[in-house]
């Protein structure tokens, strides 16, 4: 596995996903400037596309929405790595 370039920061927010028409909930796990662990029971395949809506607190509450594409699963949940950083 190649070396981070940016280190996570670990971070429990409530977080959605969709893609392919699906909204996906689940939860932030940890969250870098080039990509983030989303934490569901859902599969979502590898190299799929997807938009990412993390929330502060509760849903009434948005804290950034940015696309991003799978990058590896597992039973947890899928790491995901954003199209541009957070700093983009």
């Amino acid at each position: 596995m190649p070396k981070r370039t940016f280190s996570r920061l670990p971070l429990h927010l409530e977080a959605t996903i969709t893609y392919n028409g699906t909204i996906v909930d689940g939860d932030v796990e940890d969250i870098s400037l080039q990509g983030v662990f989303f934490r569901t029971e859902q599969q979502i395949k590898p190299h799929d596309s997807v938009q990412v809506t993390v929330y502060s607190h509760s849903k009434e509450n948005q804290v950034c929405q940015v696309r991003a594409r799978v990058v590896r699963t597992t039973p947890d949940g899928v790491a995901l790595e954003f199209e541009k950083n957070l700093l983009d």
